[in-house]
């Protein structure tokens, strides 16, 4: 399908005519075969898709890794691709509605706000997916996984139903730990600090994160 990778909404049950279903199993399931493993795993970021890949894999599992919604829209700021430069007209994730309007309207449209918003509003989507299959989706914190990888880790493989592989263990042991969510703190000057927690306040403590009085 070509516009998976990059749909300017999310993708559901409807948009099923567009993929080569058939195609898409058999290429997986040769790929699983081939690895001589009993699931296969994939990452993409944005829309949720889970209504579209519902369809394609009934009964897969969903992972959502969520990261402080500043550290994730400083991050956005300094990649070339970011498209929120043109305004939210011209990006990918719709026209914002009337409350996020708002929001950056009030922020006297700050980019730095403007990427926390499309951060708010995939949240919030694949939230809403996600509860609509229940326990077949699961919620990780990015500053958990950090911190703790064992222990996320493991916790993700007796939620997936999979057997912990010593292998597996050592190679993740080996990896070396970065948290990223310092670059915010030390980078975005105070006045677009204030204004992220004040206007997407609500959004943070939503999604497990606290606002800084002291800014």
């Amino acid at each position: 399908m070509p516009g998976f990778n990059r749909p300017c909404r999310d993708l559901t049950a409807d948009d099923l005519y567009l993929m080569n279903v058939t195609g898409v199993r058999k290429a997986i399931s040769e790929q699983i075969a081939e690895m001589r493993k009993p699931r296969f795993m994939g990452k993409y970021t944005g829309w949720s898709r889970i209504g579209l890949m519902e369809q394609v894999f009934p009964g897969a599992r969903f992972i959502n890794v969520i990261r402080d919604g500043r550290a994730v829209a400083w991050s956005l700021l300094n990649v070339p691709w970011w498209l929120g430069w043109r305004g939210p007209e011209q990006w990918r994730w719709g026209n914002l509605d009337e409350e996020d309007r708002e929001i950056w309207e009030r922020s006297g449209k700050s980019f730095f706000v403007l990427a926390g918003l499309q951060w708010k509003i995939l949240m919030e989507n694949l939230r809403e997916k996600g509860a609509s299959i229940g326990d077949r989706y699961l919620e990780i914190r990015y500053e958990d996984l950090v911190a703790s990888p064992m222990e996320v880790i493991s916790q993700m493989l007796q939620w997936a139903d999979l057997s912990i592989d010593p292998k597996f263990i050592d190679e993740v042991k080996r990896l070396s730990k970065y948290d990223a969510n310092q670059k915010w703190k030390e980078q975005v000057d105070d006045v677009q600090k204030r204004a992220f927690d004040s206007l997407l306040g609500p959004a943070l403590d939503r999604f497990g994160y606290e606002v800084n009085p002291e800014y």
